[in-house]
This record gives C-alpha cells, structure tokens and sequence, in this order.
C-alpha cells in the first residue's frame, strides 16, 4: 500500500511543480496537503531519477522538473 500512496504522491508532485515550477518544499507541501515528511522521500527519488532538480535559492531549495 505505502508504494502506491508514494506513487501516487510523487505524480501529484510531478503535476504540481510542472504547474508552478520553482516551488519549495513548505509550499509543495501545503498546496497537496501534505506533510513535509511525505514529500521529502518523493522528491529525493525524483531527483535521483532525473526527473527533478532542486536549486538554492535565497534560502530556499527550489523545485524544476528537469
């Protein structure tokens, strides 16, 4: 079950930030409401996988799809 809900969270991700690119974490989080610890391992394997990147900026790690 928890490979579907990551799956399912990760596409939410991937739809959102193609809609609003170079959001934050805290923002990604509240636009799906969802917690930030939810996030965190979606994003770290979409990046791993070449499907996002982050970018610091102005204290914030930003997300583009890549």
């Amino acid at each position: 079950m928890e490979d579907v809900l990551e799956l399912e969270t990760r596409r939410k991700i991937f739809d959102i930030i193609s809609k609003n690119p170079g959001l934050h974490l805290s923002k990604i989080a509240e636009l799906l409401n969802l917690t930030i610890s939810q996030i965190i391992p979606c994003l770290e394997e979409m990046e791993k996988k070449n499907i996002l990147i982050s970018v610091q900026e102005s204290g914030y790690k930003r997300y583009y799809l890549k």
